[in-house]
């Protein structure tokens, strides 16, 4: 099993917040119920999971995942998915233009080093109860 542990969020992500609040730009119609990240967030959580599931943890451990965008990239990902491609619609097509230029022209602002996306990865091995080794 694999799933995201600490997440400082994507490169960016507070720009399109301040510009799109800015706009006036209707909330996130995600469910944040949905989600449910933070019964998930940690080795010791999913440890917990696995083990209400019946499963025996073999090992589980956290490793830092690394993605360098470059502006381009970032801009790309984040009007096609994310906060930015739900809440950017609730905008008109100029008004979305104007938040899409604030956006663009505070992110080419950025360092290489703010680029840098860097969210934690939970891994955990397990077994079911029935599970036996094949010869």
């Amino acid at each position: 099993m694999v799933t995201w542990g600490e997440d400082p969020g994507p490169p960016g992500a507070a720009i399109w917040r301040e510009e799109l609040d800015g706009a006036g730009a209707a909330p996130d119609p995600r469910d944040p119920s949905v989600m449910q990240h933070d019964l998930m967030d940690s080795g010791g959580k999913v440890e917990k999971l696995l083990h209400e599931a019946g499963f025996t943890v073999v090992e589980s451990f956290a490793r830092q995942a690394e993605h360098r965008f470059t502006a381009d990239g970032l801009l790309n990902v984040q009007v096609s998915c994310g906060l930015a491609s739900r809440r950017l619609p609730s905008l008109s097509g100029e008004a979305q233009a104007r938040v899409r230029a604030g956006v663009e022209r505070r992110i080419r602002r950025l360092s290489n080093a703010e680029l840098v996306y860097r969210p934690e990865a939970i891994f955990a091995v397990a077994k079911s109860p029935g599970w036996r080794p094949s010869n």
